[in-house]
């Protein structure tokens, strides 16, 4: 250990030595390598000639750089710093050394798996019931009054509508007696005013009032008895009043039915003024419309033109003053508008040009005294006139009731079976009364809708076997009356046509025939085919030989039902074989003719077939069953609602 001891320390020793010599030939090493001051140099004739040579010029020679060696003081006074003597050497030692081995012990681990549910149970509702009050607050109204100017006017109560008292009148049935008055035979009034004049001055000569009595009934039983046979056909075209059949019994059209006798009374003769006192809770205005315009096309054909006026404004006083030439125009006038007022005098003159003229002027009015004011404004204007007089009507709705006004509409759109609880009118920016219980809503627009589509309908049925049979007349057909001047055919005419063809199918269908192809139905009808001289519309071969004839009577002038006997005559001119000859009319016409096809009827009943059936029949559409309706079933019908 003491060798040991002493080695190291020699050791130590030598280090120290060497240690120390390093440094001093370090620091030699850096005196020599360290730059002289200029003070020390001893080259002074240098130093001049580097003073004396700044700032003067000096020539150099191309190629020659010289680089003056300007000394600069040492002014930071740094000092140098030997790293090896100011930070001590640090010795590198080595020793053993042990690293504890600490052993790790297994660990068990244990899993486990558990199941998670993802449903959300159901919760059940509990059965308790709770009662909340609910409290409504209400807004206070606010009242705000802002006077802008103070009327002083004093204003009268309106005048109380007076309630009209119905009173039920009850008739007896009994075959009317037709009566007439010899008011123009001056023999009779001159007798009865010399029987007056002796009454008077207390003569008589034994006759009393009785006996005059008794010559006056024997005078209207000779001059009835002349003149019954001309009674049935004696009404205009227009069919005005209740006619009587050949029974005797009254037959009332749709205008007795819906409008009365006044309504009843409007004719194609010129221009016809109408002051139409509405109903409040009901409207009947646009059916009558409907009827003069059905007047209007019956006599001239085409569509007349329309035109409403709904205001009494300044313009539309002007406006009416224009439009006021009824020449072949229904110009309806709405006179409910209180606060405006037409022009008398231009109102006098406008309707006395309209004299001579075909066409419908109709005021209509809902409250009572505007229907009597310009009813006195009328009569002033016919009374006053020194031309012939103005015909005026005033119409007044009977207002039948809702059974009555809806079996009519079935009636005259085809006999339709309308439901109640499907008709929907949805009309609010309209000022009058709408709705299914509304007539002029259930007239003039569900009932008509139904009507022609069931006859589009028709024209589809069976890939178009019935449309593409009918043959269409656009006016080439020689010898046929046309109900139409533009087309020669309406399409009312021509629905009409197709809807007898398919009638006359489902007959052969129901008889055992099998009617599927055009050229079966050659077999038994043709239509617009010539027989004998004569044209039909429809011509049916079955058990017998039937002619049908439709009529719609459009352009048919002032007496639009002479087209029936042209058509019939036709037949008797030309001697056509024929068992049976249909004269079909549309439903509306049917009912507005209704009290002359029976007349009609009437002058033709003595002509009948080998079976002792009439030759001709008169007939309607009905849609309910499919066929067509006879005169008789539906007067029997329009008579029942007439006495409801």
């Amino acid at each position: 250990m003491p060798e040991d001891h002493e080695q190291a320390d020699s050791q130590h020793h030598d280090t120290e030595e060497e240690r120390r010599r390093r440094r001093d030939d370090q620091q030699d090493e850096e005196q020599k390598t360290q730059p002289r001051s200029p003070d020390q140099s001893g080259d002074k004739s240098a130093g001049e000639d580097s003073v004396s040579g700044i700032g003067e010029p000096v020539d150099y020679t191309p190629g020659d750089l010289t680089v003056p060696d300007v000394p600069l003081e040492d002014m930071t006074g740094a000092e140098s710093v030997n790293p090896v003597t100011t930070i001590s050497n640090i010795e590198e030692t080595s020793r053993d050394g042990t690293v504890p081995e600490l052993p790790l012990r297994d660990i068990s681990i244990e899993t486990t798996s558990v199941d998670i549910v993802t449903r959300v149970p159901d919760i059940a509702a509990a059965g308790k019931e709770w009662q909340i009050p609910l409290v409504q607050l209400g807004s206070a109204s606010t009242v705000q009054f802002q006077p802008s100017s103070f009327d002083t006017e004093i204003r009268k109560p309106p005048k109380r509508r007076q309630q009209t008292l119905s009173v039920p009148l009850y008739r007896r049935v009994s075959t009317p007696r037709v009566r007439f008055v010899p008011v123009l035979d001056e023999t009779l009034d001159e007798m009865i005013r010399r029987r007056l004049e002796r009454l008077i001055s207390g003569e008589s000569d034994g006759t009393d009032i009785g006996e005059i009595k008794e010559q006056d009934d024997e005078t209207e039983e000779s001059t009835a008895s002349e003149a019954e046979t001309s009674t049935a056909g004696s009404t205009a075209a227009s069919g005005h009043g209740s006619h009587t059949s050949g029974a005797g019994e009254e037959v009332p059209t749709f205008q007795d039915i819906i409008y009365g006798g006044d309504g009843a009374a409007t004719t194609a003769d010129g221009t016809t003024i109408v002051l139409f006192n509405e109903a409040v809770d009901n409207s009947y205005v646009g059916s009558y419309l409907t009827l003069c315009r059905r007047i209007h096309r019956e006599a001239n054909g085409g569509h007349p033109e329309f035109q409403p006026i709904n205001e009494l404004d300044e313009i539309n006083k002007r406006e009416i003053e224009k439009w006021l030439d009824a020449e072949k125009k229904v110009i309806f006038i709405d006179l409910d508008d209180r606060e405006r007022r037409i022009d008398e005098a231009k109102l006098r003159e406008k309707l006395e040009a309209t004299l001579g003229k075909f066409g419908f002027i109709v005021f209509k009015a809902t409250d009572p005294d505007v229907v009597d004011e310009y009813r006195d404004t009328l009569d002033g204007i016919k009374l006053e006139s020194p031309h012939p007089p103005l015909n005026v009507v005033e119409v007044s709705p009977r207002q039948p009731g809702f059974e009555v006004e809806q079996q009519m509409a079935e009636l005259c759109w085809g006999n339709l079976d309308l439901v109640s609880g499907d008709i929907k009118i949805d009309e609010p920016a309209i000022e009058r009364p709408t709705g299914p219980g509304v007539f002029d809503d259930l007239f003039n627009r569900y009932a008509p809708t139904e009507f022609e589509d069931y006859l589009d309908d028709i024209k589809t049925e069976e890939r178009g076997l019935f449309k593409r049979f009918t043959t269409e007349n656009r006016g080439h057909i020689q010898g046929k009356e046309q109900d139409d001047a533009d087309s020669g055919e309406s399409p009312l005419h021509y629905n009409i046509k197709v809807y007898i063809v398919r009638y006359l199918v489902q007959q052969l269908r129901e008889s055992g025939e099998d009617i599927d192809e055009l050229q079966d139905l050659e077999r038994w009808i043709e239509t617009e085919t010539e027989r004998e001289g004569v044209i039909p519309d429809v011509f049916f071969s079955g058990q017998q030989q039937e002619a049908y004839e439709i009529e719609t009577l459009f352009s048919g002038g002032q007496n639009p039902t002479n087209k029936i006997d042209r058509t019939i005559n036709k037949y008797d001119k030309n001697g056509v074989d024929v068992d049976k000859i249909h004269i079909v009319l549309e439903n509306f016409t049917f009912l507005r003719h209704l009290d002359e096809l029976s007349n009609i009827q009437h002058h033709y009943a003595h002509r009948t077939n080998e079976e002792g059936e009439l030759l001709i029949q008169f007939e309607t559409l009905d849609f309910q069953n499919g066929g067509l309706l006879p005169l008789k079933a539906l007067i029997d019908k329009v008579t029942d609602l007439n006495d409801k």
